[in-house]
């Protein structure tokens, strides 16, 4: 899975996706389109080029900045590479940080079943918020 989401390729294709921030909600259309070794990754009303030398550029305004500036679409938090190595990436550090194998458990006074990661002295076991100074004393 992680080998096909960073593979490379020069093939020509254009993907549009619709990019919505769940904590706002922000939506907007995002556009990449590739042909050869020229990308273009349009989020909004700004677009980063990769190219020779890659720019980020503000359509309403036609202004270009050098380099690729992803604070630029950071309302809708993602980066410019949402669509590329950005996802293996993501899965790769959520891999790293993760405790252990899942551990299906029940709680009391619930009929579901829950499948819960191994706690850590950090987080309370079931509410997957920060443990309190009382979750810490009853441990």
């Amino acid at each position: 899975m992680l080998a096909l989401l960073e593979s490379d390729t020069t093939e020509p294709f254009t993907a549009t996706y619709q990019v919505t921030r769940k904590l706002g909600p922000n939506t907007t259309t995002a556009t990449v389109v590739q042909d050869g070794d020229r990308r273009s990754v349009t989020v909004g009303d700004v677009r980063f080029l990769h190219t020779e030398q890659d720019a980020t550029c503000v359509l309403s305004t036609r202004v270009c900045e050098p380099g690729v500036q992803d604070a630029r679409i950071s309302d809708y938090s993602i980066g410019s590479a949402f669509w590329a190595d950005g996802p293996a990436r993501a899965l790769r550090v959520a891999m790293t940080r993760r405790a252990g194998a899942p551990v299906a458990s029940t709680q009391t006074g619930s009929t579901a079943s829950r499948t819960r990661a191994p706690s850590t002295s950090r987080t309370h076991p079931f509410h997957a918020r920060s443990a309190s100074c009382d979750d810490v004393k009853q441990a």
